[in-house]
């Protein structure tokens, strides 16, 4: 939101919870920073059609970011309830707007089955295809692990791992930690966003990532960025599912689980994967893992928490037509 509003761009953003901290961007009746017009604040819910009606008035372009972004729900229909229609209310009030484009930002974990959150954006997804099949016009990103400064909140784990592990309290490792994962700075999955929504093709699909590491690499790099260097204690991976299964049994209990088996499988599987598309279509090109966790810790550790509710699961922005 802040590189649209940098830009001078009439804004509209949809915000859920009443709790959540809107203090990282301007609130009706104040002006940006660099002086230009404030966005439009729409308190609702992506489940309520209505609300996305009126947060799509008037819309040119649409960065849909709204998600149920966890590794567990309470209520698992939450998955769906959100991820899904809350994709489908936003395809049928695109399409009532005449907008120019949706930008829909899945994952590049959709091709999985291992968990609820993996099924239901692939679900979304498949609105996204019905919504193309009736004549609207969106792009799909994937980002891949997405990092950079900001809460420590459940969707913004592996920010979370770099500060527990400058602090010492991220020692362990599943198996022997050689699993690679793509890791994205959130400044380089911002700019594909952008990008995606001026030049991606009509309906085409991008991974948005940045570089395929190990656990040992990337804690490696922490360490060397910041001085800081801790040994990692292997777990083995059946150990790790028996945690899992305790913590999912204190999920029934109301305590959110730390880690599921699910969440094992994927941790431990060989995720590496590629841009080329992205480079190519969108001139996309993400910075170094050392540029990006050598930005994250440079930021301010006060940063605020918002309550423990991270960005991308709280919003949803419109661009409004000029």
């Amino acid at each position: 939101m802040k590189h649209l509003l940098d830009d001078g761009r009439p804004l509209r953003t949809l915000v859920r919870s009443l709790r959540a901290n809107v203090s990282r961007f301007p609130v009706p009746g104040s002006r940006d920073a660099a002086g230009g017009p404030p966005p439009d604040v729409i308190w609702g819910d992506i489940r309520d059609p209505a609300a996305v009606t009126r947060l799509l008035q008037g819309a040119d372009l649409v960065f849909h970011l709204a998600a149920h972004a966890r590794a567990w729900a309470a209520n698992p229909k939450d998955f769906e309830a959100i991820n899904v229609e809350g994709t489908r209310n936003v395809a049928s009030a695109a399409l009532t707007a005449g907008v120019r484009r949706v930008v829909h930002v899945s994952t590049e974990l959709v091709d999985g089955d291992e968990t609820l959150y993996q099924r239901s954006k692939r679900g979304a997804e498949q609105v996204v295809h019905q919504y193309l099949a009736r004549g609207g016009d969106a792009v799909i990103v994937r980002p891949t692990r997405v990092y950079g400064p900001g809460p420590l909140t459940p969707a913004n784990s592996v920010t979370r791992i770099i500060a527990l592990y400058r602090r010492g309290l991220f020692r362990l490792r599943i198996a022997d930690g050689g699993a690679r994962a793509n890791y994205v700075y959130v400044d380089d999955v911002v700019d594909g966003l952008l990008a995606a929504a001026e030049r991606g093709a009509r309906g085409a699909v991008y991974l948005l990532g940045g570089e395929n590491l190990s656990l040992e690499e990337l804690t490696t790099l922490i360490a060397e960025v910041t001085g800081r260097r801790h040994g990692l204690w292997p777990v083995p991976r059946a150990i790790a599912r028996l945690v899992g299964a305790a913590c999912e049994l204190g999920g029934r209990l109301g305590i959110e689980p730390m880690i599921t088996r699910q969440w094992v499988t994927i941790l431990t599987a060989d995720r590496p994967i590629s841009s080329d598309a992205a480079v190519r279509e969108l001139a996309y090109h993400p910075r170094s893992a050392r540029d990006g966790i050598a930005a994250t810790v440079a930021w301010p550790t006060s940063t605020p928490s918002s309550h423990g509710r991270g960005h991308v699961s709280e919003r949803a922005s419109v661009k409004r037509a000029p």
